[in-house]
């Protein structure tokens, strides 16, 4: 079963967590706002970890800033992807740092920013505007 682990279980990161368990993966999340029993009752992820260094696809679905930590600090043998709010600088910090890194835009959400307002039914068959690093 391949396993994904999102950092930042709000409305896309969630949104994407309940995609992935759809599909049959198994979905791992680093998110100091949520709480393991509201992510399973959401059906976003399986289990809460402190880190990102395992699994099969790292998602990052935090602001930007605390996007750009992570990106900088990430263990370069990992497939990383993003669906911050701008590209640019992500691929800046992945080309230099040689990951094999995707930035996307997600075309779908809303205002809200937590867990407790996805509405899988309003994101389903969304698309994500996506661009490669060098390495990707």
């Amino acid at each position: 079963m391949p396993r994904a682990t999102i950092a930042g279980l709000g409305l896309i990161g969630g949104s994407i967590g309940i995609a992935l368990r759809a599909s049959g993966w198994r979905v791992a999340y680093v998110d100091p706002h949520v709480e393991l029993d509201e992510a399973i009752a959401a059906g976003a992820a399986d289990e809460r970890v402190d880190d990102l260094d395992d699994g099969d696809l790292v998602i990052i679905a935090t602001p930007l800033d605390v996007a750009r930590a992570i990106v900088n600090a990430i263990d370069p043998s990992m497939r990383v992807t993003s669906v911050c709010s701008v590209m640019q600088p992500l691929r800046d910090i992945a080309n230099s740092r040689a990951l094999r890194f995707t930035a996307g835009h997600p075309l779908a959400g809303s205002e809200e920013r937590s867990l407790a307002e996805i509405s899988f039914a309003a994101n389903a068959g969304s698309s994500i505007a996506t661009t490669r690093s060098s390495r990707g």
